[in-house]
């Protein structure tokens, strides 16, 4: 390739470059998360709403395959898979 020419990328690869910064994304904020021991928590450091950080959290869960936490209105706590995930 000279200098000066870009590159053209594929659908494919434009695809797969977003989808794996939004994975990156979605690890932050579980992350962020878990050390914050709650998605309200997280969610005020981050200065993100707690829906998104919610959905976040949910779309990892559903591209791993795996549950990372339980969670209900008043306790957060890791799964095993999610403490292995937060290392």
């Amino acid at each position: 390739m000279s200098i000066g020419t870009k590159s053209k990328k594929t659908a494919a690869e434009k695809a797969n470059y977003i989808a794996s910064h939004q994975t990156l994304r979605r690890l932050i904020y579980f992350a962020a998360i878990a050390e914050a021991g709650s998605i309200r928590g997280a969610a005020a450091r981050l200065n993100l709403s707690v829906p998104v950080l919610s959905e976040a959290l949910s779309e990892l869960e559903a591209e791993l395959g795996v549950s990372l936490a339980t969670r209900t209105t008043r306790q957060f706590t890791l799964t095993q898979a999610g403490e292995q995930t937060h290392l």
